[in-house]
């Protein structure tokens, strides 16, 4: 397996697919090998990209750019037969998913056959590492304990801890209360038990701001329905010594499930057309062939506001009326009828009440609907 960036899980699974009598053999950064220590990597043969290679540009006083490994391959072999695959993916549950995970990312991999003898394991390893000099293009990886002053410490900690949070799973369920018409929602995180000492992370919703330190479960009481969203905002905060602390923000996808029924689009709905009189306005909206919105602002200067207005009914006598529009519509331009009449169909779905005089109107235009 070549792979810069590594995680235990997914290494973990990949070792299944090999025989007990079989070699795992592994190609990383030396300071990735190193995050997930000896330990948690047992049973690979680890290999890190030759550190003369690594830091060629600073030894030759050149530049100090990192020339570390990028490339993805993984090489298989059964019996006589080895197939490459080469591509974008990382040895990492995002990119390969596991055994009851599917990947989360989109990977451009091809496959490539051949012998063993030509393109196998072994082969590879006399190309790329050279034991007895030390000076292939990999060396055999000496494991070291992570010191506080390694460069890039803190970043490397947050991309793991980043990588914690996306690949557990997230539930979000929303429990209707009867008495206040508001909701309780409860947050369940899987995968993670606890966070790392110089770890802070914090939980908030996209339409509220409520943020609670994160936990395995977390409670929001007295939401609205319109204020539910399955997105979470995450913030993560690496905590350091003498230094500005590292904080990303991100937005994690939970799974949502509303009781009783998901209606949300329905009652933004009702709330953008919750009276008869702004049904009758966007009815009116949708009738106008070239919408012209000095027309509206005019008519809000001149009408002033919807207490000068003699009902809902007032609507149908302006200085456009709707009967006109209609007919206008229904003779010259009968697509704005199919607008009306999928409003009317979206407003019977959120239980909107439609005026009654309209009704009555619109029984006579229905008819002139093109058929589809």
């Amino acid at each position: 397996m070549v792979s810069p960036f590594i995680d235990e899980h997914t290494l973990q699974w990949l070792k299944t697919f090999v025989s007990s009598n079989g070699h795992c053999y592994l190609f990383s950064r030396a300071d990735q090998l190193n995050v997930l220590g000896e330990t948690q990597l047992s049973g690979w043969e680890c290999f890190s990209i030759n550190p003369t290679i690594v830091n060629g540009e600073e030894r030759a006083e050149i530049g100090n750019t990192l020339h570390d490994l990028h490339a993805k391959i993984i090489v298989s072999r059964k019996g006589s037969k080895v197939c490459w695959h080469l591509g974008s993916a990382n040895a990492t549950q995002a990119a390969l998913g596991s055994k009851d995970k599917v990947p989360r990312n989109t990977e451009v991999m091809l496959q490539l056959s051949g012998v063993n003898s030509k393109v196998g394991p072994d082969m590879l390893l006399e190309e790329w590492v050279n034991k007895a000099k030390g000076n292939g293009l990999f060396v055999p990886h000496e494991f070291q304990a992570l010191a506080d002053d390694e460069p890039n410490i803190d970043e490397t900690k947050m991309r793991h801890l980043l990588h914690q949070l996306i690949s557990a799973e997230w539930s979000l369920s929303a429990q209707p209360v009867a008495e206040t018409g508001m909701y309780d929602l409860h947050l369940t995180v899987r995968g993670i038990e606890l966070l790392p000492a110089f770890a802070a992370v914090s939980v908030s919703q996209l339409a509220f701001d409520r943020v609670l330190a994160f936990a395995p479960d977390m409670h929001w009481q007295g939401v609205s329905l319109t204020h539910i969203s399955a997105f979470i905002p995450v913030s993560v905060v690496i905590h350091t010594d003498g230094e500005d602390d590292s904080v990303e923000r991100l937005l994690i996808e939970a799974k949502l499930e509303i009781q009783g029924g998901d209606t949300r689009h329905q009652q933004i709905f009702r709330n953008l057309v919750g009276s008869e009189k702004k049904v009758l306005d966007y009815i009116g909206l949708l009738l106008q062939g070239t919408p012209n919105k000095t027309q509206w602002l005019a008519f809000e200067n001149e009408h002033g506001n919807a207490q000068s207005m003699a009902g809902a009914a007032a609507s149908l006598f302006t200085e456009t009326p709707i009967f006109e529009q209609l007919l206008w519509a229904s003779s010259r331009n009968p697509h704005l009828i199919m607008r009306v009449k999928q409003l009317l169909t979206d407003l019977d779905k959120a239980d909107v009440k439609v005026p009654e005089k309209f009704m009555k109107l619109w029984k006579s235009f229905e008819k002139e609907v093109p058929a589809k």
